[in-house]
């Protein structure tokens, strides 16, 4: 929800920009160290917006193969500790037995 609102909130931010700023035209670089470019504002809107996703598409890339690192680690210790549980429990019926 909290994702759609921001997102609700940065449509309104650039459409008001660039209804304020219609048929205006900007200076972009669009990589450092690069010579910079006159565009339109809507064009170098829809760059930006380009390069946020990238970035996310990236982000989300590096988080997913984090957790799935992490959901390894955890299975192993989980059956470790399944096999604890098995053992401590089969020394319980054999003290029960006594």
């Amino acid at each position: 929800m909290v994702k759609v609102l921001f997102m609700a909130a940065v449509l309104l931010v650039v459409f008001a920009l660039s209804w304020y700023n219609s048929g205006q035209v900007i200076t972009v670089s669009l990589f450092p160290f690069t010579e910079p470019r006159v565009m339109s504002l809507w064009m170098a809107i829809l760059v930006f917006f380009c390069y946020g996703a990238g970035v996310t598409v990236l982000l989300s890339w590096v988080d997913l193969h984090r957790l799935r690192r992490s959901n390894k680690q955890l299975e192993k210790e989980k059956s470790v500790l399944e096999n604890e549980v098995s053992s401590l429990r089969d020394l319980m019926v054999m003290d029960r037995e006594e």
